[in-house]
């Protein structure tokens, strides 16, 4: 009996140095990356969608590449994405970018007119450069995420092994957290820095599956670790459904930021890009300046361009029709 005791005494006092070993690498990775104060970051992306059910699992439905240039200090964020065949469109904010939950929804957009919806009010998500790297969970749906959630966390009971990934000595964690089996693969000499990570649930009684594996980068100037190339993957049912890869093929931390970088004036949008301000109506920038749209365009930009060319359409068949009209009353007298 006093030796069951004894066992039981030791396993609970192993499995809790293992939850606060665990608990303290997870707070090391966001304190590293708490330490970044300001940064560039230019990435590359790529997005494949794979079809799946009915015969379509594995097959490669859309592919997509979007480059993005970030700049950002604690306050302020400067965000531009270009995509194959869409135009370059930005997003600029301030004082809403880090102070609550990283997801500004505010700011001043910046597109053409071919953006979406044909205006920068409806815009591409924006998210905090933080996150990248520091969880499993997919690009897509980074706006929605805080960037310290996923290892800001003290799991009830973990489990904690030594593992090699690759050439790189890590740290395996792995927890239960709400139905869902966490495993974090952390390597304590980058930073530390997150290598790995795999949201484990069941949806419909079928396995999903989100995955992340990082390889970083350490740069010396600013002794700070940053991912280099990430892979993130979704499988259902053991097939694959999204892939995302990202590089980053230029970065930097750490600097004084110019601070024209954060204004439409060090920013120099094309002539006739649209601007929206928060809720403002939308203005156009005259290459100095931000303008009422019709000061620049006219009445005839101030609406869809459907009014206007229905509008001339109306008007030529008017013409057309009174023309006709004088020709027929001409031949009858």
């Amino acid at each position: 009996m006093c030796v069951n005791v004894l066992l039981v005494s030791v396993l609970a006092a192993l499995s809790q140095h293992g939850m606060h070993d665990a608990v303290r690498l997870m707070r090391g990775c966001i304190t590293a990356r708490e330490g970044i104060s300001s940064g560039e970051v230019k990435l590359i992306q790529e997005t494949v969608l794979y079809g799946h059910g009915g015969g379509k699992g594995g097959k490669i439905v859309k592919r997509q590449r979007c480059h993005y240039h970030i700049v950002f200090d604690r306050e302020n964020l400067r965000f531009a994405r270009s995509a194959q065949g869409e135009t370059k469109e930005y997003v600029l904010t301030a004082d809403s970018f880090m102070k609550s939950d990283g997801n500004p929804e505010h700011g001043v957009r910046i597109g053409s007119r071919d953006s979406e919806e044909g205006h920068p009010g409806v815009f591409f998500r924006v998210f905090d450069p933080h996150i990248i790297g520091m969880t499993p969970a997919l690009p897509s749906h980074w706006y929605v995420h805080r960037w310290r959630d996923f290892l800001n966390t003290e799991p009830n009971e973990c489990n904690i092994y030594e593992e090699k990934i690759g050439d790189v000595q890590a740290k395996h964690i792995c927890y239960a957290r709400n139905h869902t089996v966490v495993d974090v693969w952390i390597a304590p000499d980058q930073g530390p820095s997150v290598i790995r990570a795999d949201l484990s649930a069941t949806k419909g009684g079928v396995p999903l599956v989100d995955s992340m594996t990082c390889s970083n980068k350490l740069y010396r100037e600013s002794g700070v670790w940053f991912p280099e190339e990430l892979v993130h993957r979704r499988t259902f049912n053991g097939e694959m459904v999204t892939e995302y890869t990202i590089r980053v093929t230029e970065a930097r931390f750490n600097f004084v930021c110019d601070r024209t970088a954060f204004t439409l004036q060090g920013l120099a949008p094309e002539k006739g890009s649209y601007i929206r301000h928060d809720q403002a109506p939308i203005s156009v920038w005259d290459g100095e300046k931000a303008v009422p749209v019709s000061h620049v365009m006219g009445v005839k930009e101030a609406g869809p361009d459907w009014l206007f060319w229905g509008a001339v359409a109306f008007f030529i068949v008017g013409i057309g029709l009174t023309l006709a009209r004088i020709i027929r009353t001409k031949r009858f007298v």
